[in-house]
C-alpha cells in the first residue's frame, strides 16, 4: 500500500487528495481477497477486482465492520452461541454480495438512514417497514426496539432476494449495538438444514424475547408501496 501510495504520487495522485483510495494487485498468498481500514481510507485488494470484494472493503472505509450471524447452541433464537463472522448472508459487510445493502443499523451509522427514515418503537403498535435495499422508498425502512444498555432489535424487509421464499414472505432482525462493532444477524429457524437462508421471521409468526419483553409479529406484506407490517408488543403476556 505505502509503494502503491507513493507511485501515484510521483504520477500527479497524491491520495492525500481523494477521500478514498484502493491500492490493486496481482493475488498474492497474503491469505486474504481484500482488506481495509476501519473509518479511513486506504483498501487492498489483493488479486480480487470484483464489485463484491470491493464495495465490502470499501464499507469497512466509511466505518462499519463486519454483519455476523449470531449462531446458537441450545436450539434458541438468541441463547448461548458463537458469532460466525461474516455469517450474514443478506449484507454486503457479511456474505451477501453487491445486491445486498448494508443492514439499517450500518446505515443508520453512515447517516444513510437518518433519524426520519427508520422508527424507534417506545410503545406497541403496528408498524410499515418499507425495503430497506429500495432508494425510493419514502416510508420508514426499518425499525428500533431497543433491548438493553447495549444492543437494539433492527427489523427489516428486502425485496431484492425474489428467489428466497422467507425473505420475500419474512422479516429480517439483527442485533445493532451501541459501539461500533460487527452485527448479529438472527436466524429465526435455528439448526434447520437451510442455515441463515431462512432466517427471517415469516408472515404470521411472532419471535418474543421473554427477557426483555419483547415480542415482534409480521403480519402482512403489501404490494403498492411494497413493504412488511410489523406487530410490536412490549410486556410479559402469560400463556
Amino acid at each position: 500500500l505505502t509503494d502503491g501510495e507513493a507511485l501515484a504520487r510521483a504520477a500527479g495522485f497524491d491520495s492525500a487528495s481523494y477521500n478514498l483510495f484502493i491500492v490493486a494487485f496481482p493475488g498474492m498468498s497474503f491469505g486474504y481477497s481484500g482488506k481495509a481500514r476501519v473509518g479511513r481510507a486506504g483498501v487492498w485488494l489483493n488479486g480480487s477486482f470484483g464489485s463484491s470484494v470491493t464495495a465490502h472493503e470499501l464499507g469497512h472505509n466509511y466505518g462499519v465492520h463486519h454483519a455476523n450471524l449470531w449462531q446458537t447452541t441450545d436450539g434458541t433464537v438468541i441463547g448461548t452461541g458463537a458469532n460466525v463472522e461474516y455469517g450474514n448472508l443478506f449484507d454486503v459487510m457479511g456474505r451477501g454480495g453487491t445486491r445486498a445493502q448494508p443492514i439499517g443499523w450500518f446505515k443508520s451509522r453512515l447517516d444513510w438512514l437518518l433519524p426520519a427514515a427508520y422508527t424507534t418503537v417506545s410503545a406497541d403498535g403496528t408498524f410499515q417497514v418499507q425495503p430497506i435495499d429500495d432508494p425510493a422508498a419514502a416510508g420508514p425502512r426499518a425499525l428500533k426496539i431497543v433491548k438493553d444498555a447495549t444492543r437494539s432489535y433492527w427489523v427489516e424487509f428486502r425485496q431484492l432476494y425474489t428467489t428466497n421464499r422467507w425473505a420475500s414472505n419474512g422479516a429480517m432482525l439483527n442485533w445493532g449495538y451501541n459501539n461500533n462493532t460487527g452485527s448479529h444477524l438472527l436466524d429465526m429457524t435455528p439448526g434447520s438444514s437451510n442455515g441463515a437462508n431462512d432466517a427471517p421471521l415469516l408472515v404470521g409468526r411472532t419471535f418474543s424475547d421473554t427477557a426483555s419483553g419483547i415480542h415482534i409479529t409480521p403480519v402482512a406484506r403489501s404490494a403498492s408501496p411494497p413493504g412488511m407490517d410489523v406487530v410490536v408488543k412490549r410486556g410479559s403476556f402469560p400463556g
